[in-house]
């Protein structure tokens, strides 16, 4: 039986190390668990990060295709991991954003906890709790209406200092930080990631286009970003490289929503910019 990934095997096997002989997805990472702590090494990336049942559509519609969402992954995963390493290196061209856009559209509604999540945004609401087919319609409509939010957004590229730890991913594939969640972090290898400024779009910007600023971020804002990622709600497990299987073992509860960025924090080298997010909210 095909597993239903949240997170495309391929994708989470580049935080790790390839298996000779084997297909990417194959690759190898380690992964400690949110529920226990436990540090599960030299797992393959083919067999994590995914739940059978998953997007199961029980009356399939014009509307609601039984694959929709299979058909959704199938537009973005299999250049993923390509366009993810040209970020890296500095080579990506426009459509390896595009692609890298996909990802970020979809892996909010991707992950299994999308239910709980849009459940409890509901019950703020008076609402009753949805689930099944009528699950699955919002799950649809989110993937298309995040486009919208990514429009009226601001991207930055993410590299790390060379003396800084690496980037962890979480099975969400994402964090969020600051007021109202304004900021997210996508890691999309371990040495870069991608970081939007919700709702800071400047007359004239185009989000399909290239992100122009950059920053590095020193040890300090590498720390913070992967407390972030093992911090965030509803996730199941952080990933690393077996070589950062440390930076997993000294991943800490903080008891915390990290509600903003401390205003000294200063996470960027050669800049004074005390926050993760200033580069999107100066007037210059």
């Amino acid at each position: 039986m095909e597993k239903p990934h949240h997170l495309a095997a391929a994708f989470i096997a580049g935080f790790g190390v390839a298996k000779p002989g084997a297909e990417a997805r194959m690759g190898r990472v380690s992964l400690r668990s949110k529920a226990s702590g436990e540090i599960r090494r030299r797992q393959a990336a083919a067999n994590i990060c995914f739940e059978y049942g998953l997007y199961q559509v029980e009356q399939p519609s014009t509307s609601l295709a039984a694959h929709y969402a299979n058909d959704w992954w199938e537009t973005y995963e299999g250049a993923l991991p390509l366009a993810a390493k040209a970020l890296e290196a500095g080579t990506a061209g426009r459509d390896e954003w595009l692609t890298i856009l996909l990802h970020i559209q979809a892996v909010w509604p991707r992950h299994p906890d999308f239910e709980r999540d849009v459940n409890e945004q509901g019950a703020r609401r008076g609402l009753p709790p949805v689930a099944g087919d009528f699950l699955e319609r919002l799950r649809q409509a989110a993937l298309k209406e995040n486009r919208q939010v990514m429009a009226a957004s601001r991207f930055a590229v993410l590299r790390r200092d060379e003396r800084a730890e690496r980037f962890l991913l979480n099975d969400k594939g994402f964090a969020t930080f600051g007021d109202h969640e304004a900021g997210m972090v996508f890691p999309l290898t371990r040495e870069v990631a991608v970081l939007m400024a919700l709702g800071r779009v400047r007359p004239g910007e185009d989000y399909e286009q290239l992100p122009r600023v950059e920053r590095i971020v020193n040890a300090r804002g590498m720390r913070l970003l992967n407390d972030l990622a093992w911090d965030h709600a509803g996730i199941r497990c952080v990933i690393s490289h077996p070589d950062d299987d440390p930076q997993l073992a000294g991943l800490t509860d903080h008891d915390r929503t990290f509600k903003m960025t401390p205003r000294r924090q200063r996470p960027y080298r050669h800049t004074r910019e005390p926050r993760l997010l200033d580069w999107a909210t100066a007037t210059a």
